[in-house]
């Protein structure tokens, strides 16, 4: 594989997802303002995020040697014609044309993202009713008549394949790890308690559900979980990792600043906050630049360096300063945190999905630098 076929515009422009001019345009934009080309194409609304999301981890498969180039071009194309995840593409490209069990309607569902309970209380009634399941899941409003025809367009453009696109990939041994003991690791509930919601017989609903229900546990919490949990079974993080990341998302609230934001995310650990403030100590230069960036009565009101390092949350080029000292070797993936944090407080996405999105985007990173070592 040649460099040129690892840039992502090269990648962009061959799956027909970008124009020349456009990506033309946004290269120079990019260079013009040295911020990278995924940031610049949303910037400019030329790709959704989704997308460029998608193009990043479709180039960090390349980059690595996990995908060939047509196979992350397939892949690509396939997340934005379906308008799903990278990952979920990937599961429809190494679907097996003879494996007639995986190919049933109910299992691609599972790929669009709808929960095994549901579709088994659809199939329930589809089999009293003697309807389609597709039917029965659209006039129930588990999907919309656009995800019913999309994963028979799946079903039936797989069907005519002899051999999967994508191989399943040999060495790669599925982790999993329960809902309940992600959450009992993270202290987000107790055993004795999740144990006792497991054996209650009235408890005939999903686990996650009834853990809100009983008020063990919140939605947000609920949310991440299984998210992580995602990520635990594609082998993109640890249990280890997931725990931290989720004990640390259950302290947050919604007064959360960019500091819980990366502790949530584990870039930063608890100490990290006592290093911020021995940098701010011993370097003048950048401590009064901190204080240019506060209002008079913030000024009046800082009485330490603690106090500063408070009020230093607040704005996002003054972390980006203090990170930077703090972690001169990740500036790529300080920018990509700053990016999705803003997002979040934004309001353009959950907290849930800008932690996620940094998580598998630090991942890219790290495969990258590793690759360029």
């Amino acid at each position: 594989m040649s460099t040129k076929e690892s840039k992502l515009g090269t990648i962009l422009l061959d799956s027909k997802l970008i124009s020349g001019e456009k990506l033309e345009h946004a290269l120079e934009f990019s260079k013009i303002a040295g911020i990278p080309l995924g940031k610049t194409l949303r910037l400019l609304n030329y790709l959704s995020e989704l997308l460029v999301d998608n193009a990043l981890m479709a180039q960090g498969l390349i980059q690595t040697g996990e995908l060939s180039f047509d196979e992350g071009r397939f892949v690509l194309q396939t997340s934005n014609l379906f308008q799903i995840s990278f990952l979920q593409a990937l599961e429809i490209a190494r679907l097996d044309p003879n494996d007639a069990e995986s190919l049933k309607f109910g299992n691609l569902l599972k790929i669009f993202g709808v929960s095994s309970f549901k579709i088994k209380l659809c199939l329930k009634i589809a089999q009293k009713s003697g309807q389609k399941l597709g039917d029965v899941a659209v006039k129930t409003g588990l999907i919309t008549e656009e995800i019913q025809k999309n994963t028979v367009r799946v079903q039936n453009g797989v069907r005519k394949l002899k051999t999967p696109f994508l191989m399943q990939p040999k060495t790669v041994k599925e982790k999993r790890i329960r809902l309940g003991e992600l959450l009992v690791l993270a202290g987000c509930i107790e055993k004795s308690k999740l144990d006792a919601a497991i054996e209650n017989k009235s408890c005939t609903s999903y686990i996650g559900k009834y853990l809100v229900h009983k008020e063990f546990i919140s939605n947000s919490i609920l949310s991440y979980a299984l998210c992580l949990q995602n990520l635990l079974r594609k082998e993109l993080i640890g249990s280890q990792f997931a725990s931290q990341s989720l004990k640390h998302f259950a302290h947050i609230d919604s007064e959360y600043n960019i500091f819980d934001f990366l502790k949530a995310c584990n870039f930063i650990e608890e100490n990290d906050e006592e290093n911020l403030i021995s940098i701010l100590d011993q370097n003048a230069s950048l401590s009064k630049h901190l204080l240019k960036n506060l209002t008079s009565d913030e000024i009046a009101s800082c009485c330490d360096t603690r106090m500063l390092l408070t009020l230093a949350f607040r704005n996002t080029d003054a972390m980006r300063s203090l990170l930077r000292e703090l972690k001169p070797q990740e500036k790529e993936a300080i920018d990509s945190a700053l990016f999705f944090y803003n997002f979040a407080k934004a309001g353009k996405m959950s907290l849930n999905q800008a932690l996620i999105n940094f998580i598998i985007r630090r991942k890219q990173i790290d495969i990258k630098q590793k690759q360029a070592a």
